[in-house]
């Protein structure tokens, strides 16, 4: 148990961290780890977030509830009246296991960045997300604007 980040990432036994805070702390979050010698995963999306996927094809469309922890999803055909729905054979709180289990590999092997996913196309992966909200209006809790942060 730790009292706060800095103790954590002072850790000789941790290798890598997960950050989940919000993303308006993963910044200086992330720089934390970096900068303690850990390796990090991170993710941006919010757990209490309503979320719906939806993939639209020639033939039909799927739709996946809670699609960043789905635990199934329904294939809709045309001509069919009911969809079929495929349950997945994961637990609460495995969605990331892949990623981690793939982060331990390349931890092993000393690599710095993923074959899968290399630096430069997350960079560019995030570049595209982070300007999205601009798009939209859409401002987050401690964000500034001009200079005045935003508190709800």
């Amino acid at each position: 148990m730790y009292t706060d980040y800095e103790a954590l990432v002072a850790d000789p036994d941790v290798d890598a961290v997960y950050i989940a805070t919000t993303h308006n702390f993963h910044h200086e979050n992330i720089r934390l780890c970096l900068k303690n010698g850990k390796h990090v995963l991170s993710s941006s999306f919010t757990h209490n977030a309503p979320t719906e996927g939806i993939i639209c094809g020639t033939q039909g469309y799927i739709r996946v509830p809670g699609f960043l922890w789905a635990h199934e999803f329904h294939i809709h055909l045309e001509g069919q009246d009911e969809p079929e729905t495929i349950h997945l054979p994961y637990a609460e709180g495995e969605n990331f296991r892949f990623e981690i289990a793939h982060a331990m590999q390349c931890i092993e092997a000393g690599k710095l960045e993923r074959d899968i996913m290399p630096l430069s196309e997350t960079l560019a992966v995030m570049q595209t997300m982070d300007t999205l909200p601009a798009q939209w209006g859409l401002k987050y809790e401690g964000e500034s604007i001009n200079g005045t942060s935003i508190n709800f």
